[in-house]
């Protein structure tokens, strides 16, 4: 599945990096694929606003490093979770954000937290565990977290224990939280005090429990066998952007995307099957988006990762009304 520069009219846009947003998906799309160069122009882009860039090579690191590479993982969040550095520097940090830019490039990605976080907050299996652990006491919290056999579940029990008073889900009490209980579950099934210190720092400086899921990741990888999948795919560019930066966040993308779904008789022709005609639009936009950050240059994968992989994305698509078998009629 993927756009072509055909999708394109040739009157939109014509400067690289033609605004903030197109910059931002090419640096953390570019940064998953092991693409250096668009990366670093985007970075370059938006170090114009220094203090708004690191903020988003956290949630980089966050969401599409994770257990990947500890260690660069390690540099991102000393680097965005203090800023004092920066004033020492002539060029205040420029130089070193770059570099840690190319080495987020380079490192193996592993994007469990982002995808329990869908599992958590939108797997209809989980909606009665939503309801009752949304009301448990931090006692409850912290056995379920402990000792249960499903990783939505805990996921569950971890955001709620962090207090969504923090971290905010849709349909959800309002509940205050309570971090330190996270890290003293996690440090009890094995995950070391610094990691566990350097979570604190990051999750304190974001809307999203990714920082109070990685623990689970973890434990995850640590009770599995990893294997490293390389992929290097080549990429098209239209006046200089790649093209996989333009996808539903972006104006240009949703033109293109609409194009495609108007003019793709095979994809209309799952949908049919599939979804109702209203809800099309919606499911094509985010089957792009999740195909998209599934590209990586080194991927780490392991059997619970998979199976997670794949909840994950049934749990997007179920909520995007878009249920495979199920026959939907004529358009």
């Amino acid at each position: 599945m993927s756009l072509t520069s055909d999708q394109f009219s040739p009157e939109i846009g014509s400067n690289y990096y033609p605004d903030r947003w197109i910059a931002l998906s090419s640096l953390q799309k570019s940064i998953r694929r092991g693409a250096i160069e668009p990366a670093t122009a985007a970075a370059e882009v938006l170090w114009s606003e220094p203090s708004r860039l690191l903020d988003r090579l956290l949630v980089i690191g966050l969401e599409d490093i994770g257990v990947g590479d500890p260690e660069v993982l390690r540099d991102v969040i000393e680097l965005t979770t203090d800023r004092t550095w920066r004033r020492k520097l002539p060029d205040k940090g420029r130089e070193v954000t770059l570099g840690l830019v190319e080495r987020m490039c380079a490192a193996t990605k592993s994007r469990f937290a982002d995808e329990i976080l869908a599992i958590a907050q939108l797997e209809p299996a989980l909606g009665s565990a939503r309801t009752e652990l949304a009301m448990a006491s931090t006692e409850q919290l912290v056995s379920c977290n402990a000792t249960s056999d499903d990783i939505g579940v805990r996921a569950l029990a971890s955001w709620f224990l962090a207090g969504t008073a923090r971290y905010p889900m849709d349909s959800v009490p309002r509940r205050q939280g309570d971090l330190a209980a996270v890290w003293e579950v996690a440090r009890g099934l094995g995950v070391p005090a610094d990691w566990l210190n350097l979570l604190d720092r990051a999750a304190r400086r974001m809307p999203w429990p990714l920082a109070v899921l990685l623990p689970l990741a973890y434990v995850s990888k640590a009770g599995g066998t990893p294997t490293q999948l390389v992929k290097d795919r080549p990429f098209e560019t239209w006046r200089g952007v790649p093209l996989y930066t333009l996808d539903q966040y972006t104006r240009r993308g949703l033109v293109a995307i609409g194009r495609w779904l108007a003019s793709c008789l095979q994809l209309r022709e799952i949908l049919r099957a599939a979804a109702p005609r209203p809800a099309w639009p919606k499911i094509t936009r985010y089957a792009v988006f999740a195909v998209e950050s599934q590209v990586c240059s080194r991927h780490l994968m392991w059997p619970e990762q998979r199976d997670v992989l794949r909840r994950s994305m049934q749990a997007e698509l179920t909520g995007r009304r878009f249920h495979p078998g199920s026959r939907q009629g004529p358009e």
